[in-house]
């Protein structure tokens, strides 16, 4: 139980950019899925990749781009298979309208809904890194750091909602 970890595989070969901070599930079919930060090289994008393994994660393939747009420099996300089945990902968003924003897939991630926005009031884009559990109301709480003014301190947030 945690003893000891050994290496299995890469995930993907690093792009021009990076790929960081995963969050991971373990689907009632075996399968394993995580969702990736991604950046592209020159720091002006972002966006979150889903991979796939159905071999115990020796090896993985995009199953699809949940998240087209997290702003300039990317924001790690946050997934979770609710009671009903389906996935949420929360993420921070750092562009014009900062702040978190979550997408739902209802078929293990092979697709995805439309973009919600919990929040778009930060100061500034140093916004996220968010959290999701689901309560036993069905409601979701997602916490986050957060700001209010560009200059301002940034402090640890928290949205409830139900999806």
């Amino acid at each position: 139980g945690g003893r000891s970890f050994k290496f299995i595989s890469w995930i993907r070969e690093s792009p021009e950019g990076f790929d960081i901070m995963p969050s991971s599930l373990k689907l009632p079919s075996g399968r394993l899925i995580t969702s990736l930060r991604c950046r592209s090289s020159d720091n002006n994008r972002g966006w979150i990749d889903l991979m796939y393994s159905d071999d115990e994660a020796i090896s993985w393939r995009q199953l699809s781009k949940p998240v087209d747009n997290t702003g300039v420099g990317g924001n790690p996300p946050a997934m979770l298979r609710l009671s009903d089945g389906k996935i949420c990902l929360v993420y921070g968003y750092r562009d014009e309208g900062s702040g978190v924003r979550y997408v739902v897939s209802e078929d293990e991630g092979e697709t995805w809904g439309k973009e919600i926005i919990l929040r778009e009031d930060a100061g500034n884009h140093d916004i996220g890194y968010p959290r999701v559990v689901e309560r036993s109301d069905g409601n979701l709480v997602a916490v986050y750091y957060h700001n209010d003014v560009a200059d301002g301190e940034r402090y640890i947030a928290a949205t409830i909602w139900k999806p």
